[in-house]
């Protein structure tokens, strides 16, 4: 006969995870076991408070356990053993096993229990541990759907006021009835640029997004890094003269000299 009871989270209950032996919830087999109750089934208090293992006798009178294995007497003597995971003086369960009849239980006999026992907390552990493993890449996951549509809907929620914003401005520029003064005109182009590299900035957060969600596919394509310098340095044009600055292109580079 062999029990496994596992403790719950809280650790004020545990419950029958495995048996061997015996059936299910009987009078020496409950399903769950209180461990504040003091006259509970096994006295798994008591192997809390010794932090060791603890023999129980007179399994016959006490459960009025039958006979098991292949020996017509029933055991008399079975040992509480706690499951603590390696390197942790916490308990993760309790295994309950009944020596054979025929069979002191002197040191030897423990110490094969012993070896069972540990190889059960090792095992325990190890599924624990690939549990948590995958609560926490179901948590990551989870974060990154949600990171994903986050940055969908900014993306949709920036690219709509900015169209509307670079609309009338494109008007304006494109309209030469409209008599602008050289200053206001360099303003809106500048406004202009930058609410264009903005636009821009919005649409690639968008891609990136649907390439994350796997609803779209990169391409990559040569691309010319002298036009792009120069188009991305034209951005601060404006606050690099009003710095009394002078941006200068060179071939395939850019450079900022003093006035």
């Amino acid at each position: 006969m062999a029990l496994i009871y596992l403790l719950d989270e809280r650790g004020h209950r545990v419950k029958l995870t495995a048996f061997a032996g015996i059936n299910e919830d009987t009078p020496v087999s409950p399903t769950t076991i209180e461990l504040g109750i003091e006259n509970s089934t096994w006295p798994f208090r008591r192997v809390i408070e010794a932090n060791q293992s603890i023999e129980v006798h007179d399994l016959q009178g006490e459960f009025g356990v039958s006979p098991t294995g292949p020996w017509p007497e029933p055991p008399s003597q079975a040992i509480i053993m706690p499951l603590a995971k390696p390197g942790h003086s916490q308990l993760a369960g309790f295994f309950i096993v009944a020596a054979s009849s025929r069979r002191p239980l002197d040191q030897s006999y423990r110490s094969f229990f012993d070896l069972v026992a540990s190889q059960i907390a090792t095992a325990i552990a190890n599924a624990q541990a690939y549990e948590q493993e995958r609560h926490r890449a179901e948590s990551l996951a989870a974060l990154d759907r949600a990171k994903t549509a986050f940055f969908s809907n900014v993306s949709h929620e920036l690219r709509t006021p900015l169209t509307l914003m670079l609309g009338p401005i494109e008007d304006l520029l494109a309209k030469s009835r409209i008599d602008l003064s050289p200053a206001a005109k360099a303003e809106l182009e500048v406004v202009n640029r930058n609410g264009q590299r903005l636009l821009r900035l919005v649409n690639s957060l968008l891609d990136f997004s649907r390439i994350e969600a796997g609803r779209a596919q990169a391409v990559f394509q040569p691309t010319d890094l002298s036009a792009l310098t120069i188009e991305l340095a034209g951005v601060f044009r404006a606050t690099i003269e009003r710095a009394g600055l002078r941006s200068t292109s060179i071939a395939r580079g850019f450079a900022i000299r003093f006035m």
